[in-house]
């Protein structure tokens, strides 16, 4: 089964960085206390499904988006692709 690792503050607020404390999915403000981070592609489906990423890419910034806790729930397992279609609907 899947487990997320602690994220250090120092990464944290880099990630809350990278959209001047907005959701990188829909864009509303977020206060850093308030914001989630989302891995683009996901711990559950890379270790429980299959092995597309080795550890230092799953937790590394580029794989880290700072999002409200409405689109990380939303997000969930889909990949990038397909949660925005979703959005569009």
């Amino acid at each position: 089964m899947s487990k997320h690792r602690n994220i250090p503050k120092k990464d944290r607020l880099i990630v809350f960085g990278k959209y001047n404390g907005h959701c990188a999915y829909c864009g509303c403000e977020i206060a850093y206390k308030d914001m989630q981070v989302d891995h683009i592609e996901s711990v559950y489906v890379n270790t429980d499904c299959k092995q597309i990423m080795n550890d230092s890419e799953m937790y590394c910034h580029e794989n880290y988006m700072p999002t409200c806790r409405q689109c990380n729930f939303y997000k969930s397992t889909f990949d990038l692709g397909t949660f925005k279609k979703g959005l569009l609907k």
